[in-house]
């Protein structure tokens, strides 16, 4: 019996899985493995490179070599693929392409040359025979050649299923970064998710669940329903491709894969996240397998999440990195409070978390194993952590939640703010203030309390030191979880988004809202999926003297965002109150803090449009009462750009149209730099700053930064 011929190939994968994929690659029946950058060598017959192309999870190409050439310089590469029997690997009515990658060494080539100079050559080759050439096919070849040109040699290889084995065949949701499959898939590995014994998996839990990712490659791995019978028939045009041989090959992974759905108990799954939307991303995308699975899909958030009621198993997770400081401060706190559930509920479970090293000591636990893994061009950890180590110790506080030393200034002044502004507070009926205000140099913050709730900002526009504020961030948010037991902080920075900018979310979370007091009145605030929380708690005494002059008035509330200034219009006792806002999940908030408070929301309107635009269009109306309270900047693809810096005064000329004799406009400017005193108005028009006057105890320190002004226009003369 002839032995079959060996081939050289190349399974590629992302950097820091070549020693599990040289494990799997092993498991999938290669009698060696070489591991180098980014990939795993092997020579095998044809049968065992279909096996890696079928089979593998982590791999994401497997290409067979075909010729290999000394190299010296750019000029021999036509000459060494002139050499090549491309017809033996390709007919001239198909179509092909090439993928190249250049070794750092080889500076004198790039990719887009040698791209180039090997379809000449092929292209020579087939007229010089037939005088035609195959097609060029960038994205369904029917064969996808892959050269690799190195400081002193050049590889030919053919790729053996045609495109990307990440790409499983199931629809992805790019809104929601999901995680590269093959990535998934080592770090359950990595998290010793059982392979050699699938029937006998534990269940899982996904704290972040994204689109599913982990889940779905998990249920895939436990049932071995490897990645090729999950991809739709690739096409394989290479003229060497063996059908039959593939076909067999594909048949030994369904028999295996279906042994093993009918003979377990289906698998159980827990996916938890904090959107509505990734949990109904991943229950679709786990359904779409078609598979038994026992699963658990619920909207969770993770400082709220539990160990399900059955025997141990295995967490995993891809939590969020951030590459801004806003992000970063999020992601700290996140990481620190995946670590504190683990400890608290998860007793005797595993857990594998991929990360940047510097977010995983933020966990807490101290890992049993470490691996270093590329997300991308991010370096990451998966960090291995045996939960039933880590009892807490009664008494004991551990060093992850210990603040720095300076941060005692910090706790000694948030002492006396607090114990000065509580009492005037409560004389206020209000729960929602600004509780310190960059007080000390050494810690640039800004700390807002919303009842039970602080929102931590950083407040500088740019910070020379992002790492020192995330050190100053984090220890401001364990000074006020030991002076406010009952406290939940979160960390922010408005440098991230840009100052007065404002964020917007598809609709009102209602799940994640609450209400605070303010004068007596209540509002539905939202800490945690907005940069701005729905209360501008600067603008309070602007608000309350809105109230005061309301009463049987026309209001017009422009730009009127979470509509908190209708509401006090209307319980001032406005005859009408219109709220113009471009977003409709604001106009929705507003319409919710009116119905809060008792008020009807007839015969007031809450009208969905570009302020610009709307002014525009409502020239003819007119209002005895004017709130106009602009953001710096608004981008949108629906509605024209605004800058209030160049068009304030263009934006008050409107405005002030709409003005009745004897009416009020309140232009309050979030940039300090506005001076509409400096502008020549009507001689029926007064303008006066009001700034000092509607400042509010609680922002003293930043007195100025937002300035505010009243215009009136004088009453028509009586007879």
């Amino acid at each position: 019996m002839t032995a079959s011929p060996a081939f050289d190939f190349l399974a590629v994968c992302a950097r820091g899985l070549e020693s599990e994929l040289a494990n799997e690659l092993v498991e999938l029946g290669c009698e060696s493995a070489e591991e180098e950058r980014g990939g795993v060598r092997f020579r095998a017959p044809l049968r065992q490179g279909y096996r890696a192309a079928l089979g593998s999870f982590l791999s994401s190409r497997v290409l067979l070599e075909i010729e290999r050439f000394a190299l010296s310089d750019e000029s021999a590469l036509y000459d060494a693929l002139r050499q090549v029997h491309w017809q033996d690997h390709l007919a001239l009515e198909q179509t092909f392409c090439f993928d190249v990658a250049a070794s750092p060494a080889a500076e004198w080539i790039t990719r887009q040359f040698a791209a180039q100079r090997a379809k000449d050559a092929l292209a020579d080759c087939f007229r010089a025979q037939s005088g035609v050439r195959p097609s060029v096919d960038r994205h369904h070849p029917d064969v996808r050649f892959h050269l690799y040109v190195g400081q002193a040699e050049l590889i030919l290889s053919v790729d053996l299923a045609g495109r990307g084995l990440h790409r499983r065949g199931a629809p992805r949701t790019q809104a929601i970064a999901p995680l590269k499959e093959t990535l998934a898939a080592a770090v359950l590995r990595l998290g010793s998710w059982p392979v050699a014994e699938p029937g006998a998996a534990p269940p899982l839990l996904d704290p972040m669940c994204g689109s599913g990712t982990f889940l779905v490659e998990a249920l895939c791995l436990a049932t071995a329903l490897v990645p090729g019978l999950r991809r739709e028939t690739p096409t394989l045009g290479w003229r060497g491709h063996q059908e039959e041989l593939w076909k067999e090959t594909l048949r030994g992974f369904e028999e295996r894969h279906r042994a093993l759905t009918t003979q377990t108990e289906p698998l159980r799954l827990f996916a938890r996240d904090a959107s509505k939307e990734a949990v109904a991303a991943t229950r679709a995308a786990v359904q779409a397998l078609g598979l038994r699975v026992a699963l658990d899909a619920r909207v969770q958030r993770v400082e709220e999440m539990v160990a399900p009621e059955s025997e141990v198993g295995l967490v995993v997770s891809n939590p969020p990195y951030g590459e801004r400081v806003l992000e970063q401060a999020q992601a700290l706190l996140l990481h620190e409070t995946l670590g504190d559930r683990l400890r608290r509920h998860f007793l005797g479970w595993k857990a594998v978390i991929l990360t940047p090293k510097e977010l995983g000591a933020c966990i807490g636990l101290r890992p049993s194993r470490r691996h270093v893994l590329y997300n991308g061009a991010i370096e990451t950890r998966a960090f291995v952590f045996e939960i039933a180590s880590h009892a807490p110790v009664e008494g004991s506080t551990p060093a992850w939640k210990k603040s720095s030393p300076e941060a005692t200034m910090l706790a000694n002044r948030l002492r006396k703010r607090s114990a000065s502004l509580e009492p005037w507070a409560r004389e206020q009926d209000t729960d929602a203030y600004r509780l310190y205000d960059h007080d000390l140099p050494e810690f640039p913050l800004v700390i807002d309390r919303f009842a039970d709730e602080f929102v931590v900002y950083d407040a500088t526009s740019r910070s020379r030191d992002p790492q020192g504020l995330l050190r100053r961030m984090r220890d401001a948010r364990l000074v006020l979880e030991e002076l406010f037991p009952q406290a939940r902080v979160q960390l922010k920075t408005r440098a991230a988004a840009g100052i007065g900018e404002r964020s917007a979310l598809p609709e009102f979370r209602e799940g994640h809202a609450f209400e605070v007091r303010e004068n007596g009145m209540r509002f539905w605030v939202n800490t945690s999926d907005y940069l701005d929380c729905g209360l501008f708690l600067d603008e309070r005494s602007l608000r309350r003297r809105i109230a005061r002059e309301s009463k049987g008035a026309k209001v017009l509330n422009l730009f009127a965002y979470t509509c908190s200034a209708s509401v006090y219009a209307v319980a001032g006792g406005a005859a009408t109150c219109v709220s113009v806002d471009r977003s409709a999940s604001y106009l929705e908030w507003g319409r919710r803090n009116a119905l809060l408070n008792g008020q009807s929301l007839d015969p007031h309107r809450f009208e969905r449009d570009d302020s610009l635009a709307w002014l525009e269009r409502n020239a003819r109306r007119r209002f005895d009462l004017i709130y106009l309270g602009p953001p710096i900047r608004s981008l949108s693809k629906q509605a024209r750009p605004f800058d209030l810096e160049r068009q304030y005064i263009e934006l008050l000329e409107r405005t002030l149209r709409m003005l009745e004799p004897g009416g009020v406009l309140y232009f309050s400017s979030p940039l300090p730099q506005l001076d509409p005193q400096q502008n020549r108005w009507p001689g029926d028009l007064r303008v006066q700053e009001i700034t000092r006057d509607t400042t509010p105890r609680d922002f003293q320190r930043s007195l100025g930064k937002r300035r505010s002004f009243r215009f009136r226009r004088k009453p028509r003369a009586t007879s």
